[in-house]
């Protein structure tokens, strides 16, 4: 499982995630957490990931990709300040913020269930557009892959880059 996480943590230092910090996140915010997010932010308590792209949902986003620097951690400055950025941001109520990419947001989507979410993203611009992106986090993660694009390069960097199938791998060897 530790495989998903990049080893640059972008400074994020969260307290490392427990039984009793994630019963209190799902207490507060009234919603199960995905055991798959669960048993991640056990391992790191949020941070880069080793893939930062998804399939984009649509059409009608420029990019054939969503970019994705990071995953929420438990605590503030994770997941526990989706209340206040659905509020800032004008995003629906009964979500739970777990990324963000400038001006856009994916989130388990909680408004029909209170587990097992499904994954949204939101586009938040002139007007806010929504986007079905995964049924739940499981499938999320399998969509995950590196984009190779201009803005990721970096011309002394010579650590390797994974691809969508070296990432597979790597999640197939965690099962």
């Amino acid at each position: 499982m530790q495989a998903i996480w990049a080893e640059d943590n972008m400074g994020i230092s969260l307290e490392s995630a427990t039984d009793t910090t994630v019963r209190e996140a799902e207490e507060r915010l009234g919603v199960v957490l995905p055991l798959t997010y669960v048993a991640l932010v056990k391992v790191q308590n949020g941070g880069s990931l080793t893939a930062n792209a998804v399939p984009s949902p649509s059409q009608d986003i420029q990019e054939p990709y969503i970019e994705v620097e990071e995953l929420f951690g438990i605590g503030n400055g994770g997941i526990y300040d989706s209340p206040y950025l659905i509020k800032e941001w004008d995003l629906p109520a009964g979500i739970v913020l777990f990324s963000r990419t400038g001006h856009s947001w994916l989130a388990f989507d909680y408004r029909q269930t209170k587990e097992n979410p499904p994954i949204v993203y939101f586009e938040v611009d002139a007007e806010t557009m929504e986007y079905p992106l995964a049924d739940h986090f499981d499938a999320f993660l399998e969509m995950l892959y590196v984009e190779e694009g201009e803005e990721w390069e970096d011309a002394d960097d010579e650590d390797e880059i994974l691809t969508h199938q070296a990432f597979e791998s790597i999640n197939e060897r965690k099962e």
